[in-house]
């Protein structure tokens, strides 16, 4: 039994959430038991994570779930709490919750709020800016990762047939509190690489949520061979993906949870630096899209939201669906 106790919070959101993993990883070898702090949409993913022991969850707008998570965090008595986050009301949630050891990124007057404080490096991968904080505190980081469980069983059935099973996303750009369709591969790209990938033999399935319902129906009209899965459950999404040959999908949560799970993806990348948030994973590439706007969502500016300004996003339509076949054929031959 660990007799250390850290929290770790990033409450959101599912990319996001990917990025912390070797944080999480590190903490474990170095003999933490890990607990997690996170909004309840994220929580079945945090489930998959192995290094992960107890989640909390928490409403944000609700008071009366503030207060009742301080309550219970408190019980814990932490060793070390690590705020992943940038903003005031972290900082002040933090300062109610008992620990010996609180450390974080230096931000405004983050140093009131923290024992430790860090530089916020927005030149490195976001995963390796976590593990800076690790690092700083004298963690030894023992692995770099560790993959998501597979669920045993789905609860929505779906058949997956075909040697060549390519998975293809062409929803992504919603997140609580964040639009940003700007970050989509064209529709129409989709539907002309389905044709491309469909007369060349392989078995195309689209993902999605409800959410993505219009672009799948509008993909399977003009393709008629592509099979849809669209689940309304991370879980349920995790034990398909990990059926694929190859995932491909715009830098969005399904990207990065389909490369944490092991599966071959090539990522489309517009707005957002590859270079800053692709996965790491060694069977992961990632194609990018040119534009003199490119990218808009770094971290330098992502708190002043200029990336919603953008009204045609040239940078992902600038990525045709002949280089994404090519990367494909790269994968799968």
């Amino acid at each position: 039994m660990n007799n250390k106790k850290a929290l770790v919070i990033k409450l959101c959101c599912l990319g996001d959430i990917i990025q912390v993993i070797p944080t999480l990883k590190a903490l474990k070898d170095n003999g933490y038991e890990i607990h997690y702090l996170c909004i309840e949409y994220v929580r079945p993913l945090l489930e998959l994570i192995p290094s992960v022991d107890k989640i909390f969850t928490i409403n944000t707008r609700s008071m009366i779930s503030i207060l009742k998570t301080i309550k219970e965090l408190n019980k814990e008595k932490y060793d070390l709490i690590i705020n992943l986050h940038r903003d005031l009301k972290s900082f002040i949630f933090i300062s109610f919750i008992k620990s010996k050891l609180k450390v974080g990124f230096k931000w405004g007057i983050s140093r009131f709020f923290l024992t430790k404080a860090f530089e916020f490096d927005c030149k490195i991968h976001e995963s390796k800016r976590y593990l800076s904080i690790i690092e700083g505190i004298g963690l030894i980081v023992k692995t770099p990762t560790e993959k998501l469980k597979i669920p045993d069983t789905p609860q929505e059935k779906f058949e997956i047939t075909g040697n060549k099973k390519i998975g293809l996303f062409p929803g992504g750009g919603v997140n609580p509190g964040t639009i940003m369709y700007t970050k989509r591969w064209p529709i129409e790209n989709f539907i002309e690489l389905s044709e491309m990938l469909i007369k060349d033999g392989f078995s195309v399935y689209i993902f999605g949520g409800l959410i993505d319902k219009p672009l799948i129906e509008k993909l399977k009209k003009a393709v008629s061979e592509v099979k849809d899965i669209m689940t309304a459950g991370i879980k349920d999404f995790v034990y398909y993906v990990s059926k694929m040959d190859v995932f491909i999908a715009p830098d969005t949560g399904p990207l990065h949870i389909a490369a944490a799970v092991g599966v071959k993806t090539i990522g489309l990348f517009g707005p957002s630096d590859p270079y800053l948030v692709a996965p790491l994973a060694p069977d992961s590439i990632y194609i990018k899209g040119t534009a003199d706007c490119s990218p808009c969502y770094v971290p330098e500016t992502v708190h002043r939201k200029e990336f919603l300004k953008c009204k045609d996003n040239i940078c992902m339509k600038s990525i045709t669906p002949e280089i994404v076949y090519e990367k494909i054929k790269g994968k799968t031959g």
